[in-house]
């Protein structure tokens, strides 16, 4: 048995120490190419924590995010003191995969491998759980199967919305094609395993928002989904945290009134602000 434990322990340090070599040579790369896009730039800053304090002096060095999960707040605190993404700073890992989604961008497609799995209805209900008792429409964004009817009471007028036909009455729109339903006012939207497939998720939040409806959105974070090549084979357009997905609500006047948890995926409920007499 210890003669086990040693040779797994063996294992462990070889594949960090694999994983450490990996990271130290994508760093490299990113800093060469970063040098030859500002030749000004001679220096490199690292930031991997929360917590951080650019020294004076140190305003023309570049600085390299390699934090995954503070990313997004360390971003927020750079703007503040008057860096610019892009310009000032990157994340690492964004960066690093840039190329790789873009050669795959159109290799996976939701429309190229559509599937819906038996897991999803799971979601579902869970999601129609949320949706206040006196509602009387939903809107259904990506209804796929329109699993969402079997949770409705029948009094509740549906309209399924997505980028073909799925039965009689459906809504057509393409959302990367900047196609929103129009006309149709419901007191719910549904967004369930959506969002992620959906490139300039920004025009979509807006214009879902512009409803003032309730909004039920389901979606696959990255702190439980961190492989970016993973989520661009599976189609995905786009890599929010928790982080994102509550600043981009609340730019839009929406408070977050509801959460639940379903195999990796964040189900969220949100209502306007203002009708719900916040400020």
């Amino acid at each position: 048995m210890n003669k086990i434990k040693k040779e797994m322990k063996k294992v462990y340090l070889w594949f960090i120490y694999w994983k450490e070599g990996k990271r130290k040579l994508e760093l490299q790369k990113v800093k060469k190419e970063i040098q030859q896009i500002f030749p000004d730039k001679k220096k490199f800053i690292i930031i991997n924590k929360r917590k951080f304090k650019i020294e004076e002096g140190k305003e023309k060095a570049y600085i390299l995010i390699q934090s995954f999960y503070y990313y997004n707040a360390i971003k927020q605190e750079l703007i503040r003191s008057g860096f610019q993404e892009g310009k000032d700073f990157i994340s690492v890992i964004d960066y690093s995969y840039k190329n790789k989604k873009r050669i795959n961008a159109e290799k996976y497609q939701w429309k190229k491998q559509e599937f819906f799995a038996e897991t999803w209805e799971k979601r579902i209900e869970i999601m129609a759980g949320l949706i206040d008792k006196d509602c009387k429409s939903v809107l259904d964004m990506g209804c796929g199967e329109c699993k969402l009817k079997k949770y409705l009471h029948n009094k509740v007028e549906y309209y399924g919305c997505d980028y073909r036909k799925r039965e009689e009455g459906t809504i057509i729109c393409d959302f990367n094609q900047y196609q929103y339903p129009r006309g149709v006012k419901a007191d719910t939207i549904f967004i369930s395993g959506a969002l992620e497939y959906i490139q300039d998720y920004p025009w979509f939040i807006k214009k879902v928002c512009e409803s003032r409806s309730d909004i039920i959105l389901s979606y696959c974070i990255v702190e439980n989904s961190y492989d970016l090549s993973h989520r661009v084979k599976l189609g995905w357009k786009n890599h929010l945290s928790v982080y994102d997905i509550l600043m981009l609500m609340k730019e839009n006047k929406y408070i977050l009134v509801e959460t639940a948890n379903y195999n990796g995926n964040i189900i969220f409920k949100f209502v306007d602000r203002d009708i719900r007499g916040q400020k």
